[in-house]
């Protein structure tokens, strides 16, 4: 089930910025009916000083990305497609973290507003089931030896999705054709930000075990038969751990361990 184009309605910003009003997101909400990227104007506000808590949407993206370079797809108005800035002043050891602190943030929501089971598969795409219900790519800069800014760009599929991602295994979903029904993508934004500035407030606080918990807790890889792949080649593996820098511990079917600082992970094998 998709959304027709008269059923999409525009994001209320009134009722955005009321909401968000005692936020750290308070009087820093950028609106664009459409651009290239969110993250591309975000990084270009980041270099002249953008404060922390601004946050670029915009109702399209032209050029819109995940990881691995891949295109991010969506019809006008009908999903969610926004970056947000932070500046942590923490090492690059917690940038992992940081950007956890994004997909608990989606996954929280849109179990709050819906009846969904949501997971984050490692190391951050949401998932409802097996197939993918948004991505995060994040942008930073470092001054040295701290984290300068990042930028946590999301996209989560609402009310459209296409009809698969690349590469083909990962099938693509959203909330409409999960749940046969619209939620309002207003509501969903601004829970989903005042849920991550909770948790991100708890990362500031020095709270990395309880952010590592959580998502160890919507993890839908650990204790799972996984195929990693690394450089186009695929292995077969048990997911053990994930520890604090986003490493993830795998154990082969030779068992030997391997630690895994990048890659894809699929759970067809």
């Amino acid at each position: 089930m998709q959304a027709s184009a008269t059923k999409c309605k525009l994001l209320n910003l009134t009722i955005l910025e009321q909401t968000l009003e005692d936020s750290m997101f308070s009087g820093r909400l950028i609106y664009e009916k459409s651009l290239d990227s969110t993250n591309r104007l975000a990084k270009s506000l980041c270099e002249k000083g953008a404060a922390e808590g601004t946050v670029v949407v915009a109702e399209h993206q032209s050029a819109g990305r995940g990881r691995m370079g891949r295109a991010w797809l969506a019809e006008p108005s009908t999903n969610l497609l926004f970056s947000v800035v932070l500046r942590p002043g923490l090492g690059m050891e917690r940038l992992f973290l940081v950007n956890a602190v994004g997909a608990l943030a989606i996954a929280d929501a849109v179990a709050q507003k819906t009846s969904l089971h949501v997971g984050i598969k490692w190391p951050n795409d949401i998932y409802v089931g097996r197939a993918k219900l948004a991505g995060i790519l994040s942008e930073f800069s470092m001054k040295s030896p701290r984290l300068e800014y990042v930028i946590v760009g999301i996209g989560l599929n609402v009310h459209w999705s296409p009809p698969q991602l690349d590469p083909p295994a990962d099938h693509a979903t959203s909330i409409l054709k999960e749940t046969g029904r619209h939620v309002c993508r207003t509501d969903l934004l601004s829970s989903l930000l005042l849920i991550m500035e909770r948790y991100y407030l708890r990362l500031k606080q020095g709270d990395a075990a309880g952010i590592l918990e959580a998502y160890k807790k919507r993890s839908i890889v650990l204790g799972k038969r996984i195929m990693v792949f690394l450089e186009e080649q695929g292995l077969g593996c048990m997911a053990v751990d994930i520890e604090d820098n986003g490493t993830l511990r795998v154990i082969t079917e030779k068992g030997k361990e391997i630690r895994l600082r990048w890659g894809d992970v699929s759970l067809r094998l």
